[in-house]
């Protein structure tokens, strides 16, 4: 396999870490707060205006997804071909999205009498399921990091998963302050293009020296500032009304980063670690639970919010465990 000669990075040969899977268990529960918020209206349109603390839980919760990738790059192992690595993506993630995509289907054409449009936006972004977009990106962020690092060495898979993180925000968030047009064929897919800059990362990750947890703490905040100032200066450049909150903005590089190599320290995390190798079943059924309870319970208040993601997560993990105790089922959640 060829490589960057200057560039040294151990690979990743151990598929599971305590510590790792303990932090996905925190970060699915900050993809159900952040799914609840009343940042986000049914049918996911932002909110106008919403309220302060909504608005920083939103940022705060960034991180989540792009946690999910780094994490898949940290175990990405190199000695295996592209082929190869495609293959088992496939393998494995292949049949819970193509289940996954079909209950929503169901779910939406039941409850709410939408008929899907079969479209490629439609099989790239996850249907009826907003995120579910997240498991086609993750496929691709581990087919290109592995294509490129293997072909090309370290610092050209660097220099292109950059160009591809920073496409997205400059053609699709930042477009109107740089006066360019607005690519609308960027739209179905300008997430995708930065889960490679994120799976990247993630294998790097093992060269990145271990610092305490209280210079991790600071990178956090910092950096969590940075997210913070970047989505109110948008927001205030472009005249749009209220907070918004972005999946992808530059600051979210640094931000999730540096989550992701705090948590990663935090020996403490080990204990939740059991609950941490279901986080792809809980992420996967999660928005059907926040459909059904949004609809009794409003999340326009804090205490509303609090009560709807400790109901959601207690759905869904409940519904997961069950549903790996039969086999059919449980390829669809592990």
């Amino acid at each position: 396999m060829k490589e960057a000669p200057s560039v040294e990075i151990a690979e990743p040969k151990r598929t599971r870490v305590d510590t790792i899977d303990g932090a996905r268990a925190l970060m699915v529960l900050m993809v159900i707060t952040l799914h609840a918020t009343p940042m986000l209206l049914p049918g996911r349109m932002p909110a106008a205006s919403p309220p302060i603390w909504a608005f920083v839980l939103a940022t705060l919760c960034r991180c989540a997804v792009p946690f999910f990738f780094l994490a898949s790059g940290y175990f990405l192992n190199l000695d295996r071909t592209t082929r190869e690595i495609a293959l088992r993506s496939i393998k494995r993630l292949g049949p819970i999205y193509a289940f996954w995509l079909a209950i929503y289907a169901a779910i939406r054409f039941a409850f709410y009498n939408e008929v899907p449009e079969l479209s490629v936006s439609f099989f790239l972004n996850g249907g009826a399921a907003f995120h579910l977009w997240f498991l086609p990106a993750l496929f691709a962020g581990q087919v290109f990091v592995s294509f490129f690092v293997s072909r090309f060495g370290y610092r050209l898979a660097v220099l292109g998963a950059a160009l591809l993180y920073f496409i997205g925000p400059i053609l699709y968030d930042y477009h109107d302050l740089f006066g360019l047009a607005y690519y609308w064929r960027i739209a179905p897919i300008y997430r995708h293009l930065g889960a490679p800059a994120f799976v990247l990362l993630g294998l790097m990750a093992h060269r990145f020296p271990e610092k305490g947890p209280l210079v991790g703490l600071f990178l956090v905040v910092t950096s969590f500032g940075l997210l913070v100032f970047e989505e109110l200066m948008l927001g205030i450049s472009l005249g749009h009304p209220g907070r918004e909150s972005h999946d992808f903005l530059l600051s979210t590089l640094l931000y999730s980063t540096s989550v992701f190599l705090l948590l990663k320290s935090l020996a403490s995390l080990s204990r939740i670690a059991w609950l941490g190798q279901m986080t792809l079943g809980i992420y996967a059924v999660h928005l059907a639970f926040i459909w059904l309870i949004r609809g009794w319970i409003s999340t326009t208040t804090f205490p509303g919010e609090i009560a709807v993601v400790t109901l959601v997560s207690l759905g869904s993990t409940v519904l997961v465990l069950a549903m790996r105790r039969i086999s059919f089922f449980s390829r669809f959640v592990a």
